[in-house]
């Protein structure tokens, strides 16, 4: 359950609090990438279910095999081995895409835009 890209030796306290949050909170998700205590995959799987995780492999940095055999090692149900393995990331763009803004007219633009003047993640007053 990555919870950022700086790993130390705490990182299992932020993973284990984690796992409340997915419990809690329908929109949080985790990814399975980096976990290095395999009893908080279980405990994740077992509290807040399959439908809350999210296969990572954390690559280049971990061999994604290694990844993938954590995730085999739970031994889940073929149903939610396969939520975890991609079902789950599927869902969750499904609903973006459902979600997406349609324009009722192509954008008529009398110039190109900036090269980042769209991009929904920078903050609005940038200049």
């Amino acid at each position: 359950m990555s919870t950022s890209s700086c790993r130390t030796s705490e990182d299992w306290r932020a993973q284990l609090g984690l796992i409340d949050h997915l419990v809690r909170h329908p929109n949080v998700y985790a990814d399975t990438a980096g976990v290095r205590r395999f009893d908080l995959l279980e405990q994740a799987v077992k509290r807040a279910g399959a439908r809350k995780l999210l296969f990572g492999s954390d690559g280049p940095w971990l061999h994604p095999a290694v990844e993938l055999a954590k995730v085999r090692a739970l031994e889940l149900s073929q149903e939610d081995e396969a939520l975890v393995l991609g079902g789950n990331f599927l869902r969750l763009i499904a609903k973006i895409r459902r979600h997406r803004p349609r324009l009722s007219a192509p954008l008529a633009l009398s110039s190109p835009p900036a090269r980042d003047a769209l991009d929904p993640w920078l903050p609005a007053d940038r200049t």
